[in-house]
């Protein structure tokens, strides 16, 4: 299993306490691969010779689109499995200002050798957020991301209906 993190700079900061806890308590997994835009590399290198990593770490660097940053964010999570580096049929995916305060190994996310998937209803990433009701306006912005994907042509052949 690989650990896939997409970050940028103005989350370097977590960054550095994400990986240290990867040292300390990750064991087992194939490869950390970090994605990020192209023009963050050069601060990122210069931060990681500081940090004193140990784990392997691979950096993937990408050309983010044109004032649509965090859907590109999105899109890459999306299609890690077209440009990690790593060979594990398996990835689990992190975001930098997140961190393992306990021992984990890829078994830890299987079971019976198959994946422990993790899904939210739409209606059930909204409960107790008073701003945002139900989950129809999650609803509305995956449609209309889905659509601006479709129009880019990022995504083909997708067929797509909402329920109201």
């Amino acid at each position: 299993m690989e650990i896939c993190i997409v970050t940028f700079s103005r989350d370097f900061n977590y960054l550095e306490f994400c990986l240290k806890s990867i040292d300390k308590f990750a064991r087992g997994f194939e490869v950390v691969t970090i994605a990020i835009p192209s023009k963050d590399l050069p601060l990122l290198l210069d931060l990681t010779l500081k940090w004193n990593i140990k784990t392997p770490v691979r950096i993937k660097t990408m050309d983010e689109w044109t004032g649509a940053g965090f859907l590109h964010h999105m899109y890459m999570i999306m299609t890690a499995d077209e440009w990690r580096c790593g060979k594990s049929p398996f990835i689990a995916h992190m975001d930098a200002d997140c961190i393992f305060n306990e021992p984990i190994t890829p078994q830890d996310y299987m079971v019976d050798g198959k994946p422990i998937l993790r899904f939210e209803t739409f209606d059930s990433l909204c409960k107790g957020i008073p701003h945002t009701g139900s989950g129809r306006g999650v609803q509305r912005c995956a449609f209309h991301l889905i659509i601006w994907l479709k129009q880019c042509g990022f995504i083909q052949g997708c067929t797509m209906s909402v329920h109201t």
